[in-house]
C-alpha cells in the first residue's frame, strides 16, 4: 500500500506543518512508501501560487513511484482540477 499525495485547492491559515512534512511523517511512522501523484501537484502547486518544478522536484525526492492521472480546466476558472479518466474499481 503506498501513501498519495492528495490535491489541495486551498491553503489552511492554520496548518502546522506543509502537506509533504505530513506525508513523509505518516509514511515513517507506518512504514509506507509515498506515490507520486503528478496531477495533484500540479493543482496544488497551482492553487497554492508555488511553482511547479519546485513543488515536483520535492515530492519527487521522497516518491517510491508516480501516477500521471488526467486534469482539467473549468470555463469560468483557468486552474486545474483533478479527475478520473473512467470508473475507478
Amino acid at each position: 500500500m503506498l501513501l498519495e499525495n492528495p490535491s489541495a485547492y486551498v491553503v489552511f491559515a492554520q496548518s502546522t506543518s506543509p502537506a509533504l512534512e505530513f506525508l513523509r511523517s505518516v509514511a515513517a511512522h507506518t512504514g509506507r512508501a509515498l506515490l507520486l501523484d503528478v496531477t495533484n501537484t500540479e493543482v496544488s502547486a497551482t492553487h497554492k501560487g508555488h511553482d511547479l518544478r519546485t513543488h515536483l522536484a520535492c515530492h519527487l525526492a521522497h516518491a517510491s513511484e508516480t501516477h500521471l492521472a488526467g486534469a482539467a480546466e473549468a470555463q469560468d476558472d483557468p486552474a486545474p482540477v483533478s479527475f478520473m479518466a473512467g470508473p475507478f474499481s
